[in-house]
């Protein structure tokens, strides 16, 4: 009998550069929910929520006014998973984009 491989899937914000060899979480500007609903930054995993699966749309609202990220499944709104992100002014940031 064959045992099922789990695949994880991550959907990965972070900021435009990083070093060389490191994963996008890594960085304390990377971030990232997984299938398996846990969210990653600054290389610590945090169980969070109920995940996605295949098929589901997944949103990502990220709020550069309140200095926030948030993911919904499927139009349910998961919560704050981030927040306190830096910006320009305050931490050398330019913006976030999806990797």
């Amino acid at each position: 009998m064959f045992k099922k491989k789990k695949i994880i899937i991550i959907i990965i914000i972070r900021v435009c550069c990083i070093k060389a060899g490191e994963d996008f979480t890594d960085s304390k500007f990377g971030y990232g929910y997984g299938d398996d609903g846990n969210i990653y930054c600054h290389r610590s995993l945090i169980e969070w929520g109920d995940g996605y699966k295949s098929g589901d749309v997944v949103g990502v609202h990220l709020d550069m006014e309140k200095h926030t990220l948030r993911f919904s499944v499927n139009g349910h709104d998961h919560g704050i998973a981030f927040e306190k992100l830096q910006t320009q002014e305050d931490g050398g940031v330019d913006g976030y984009r999806l990797a």
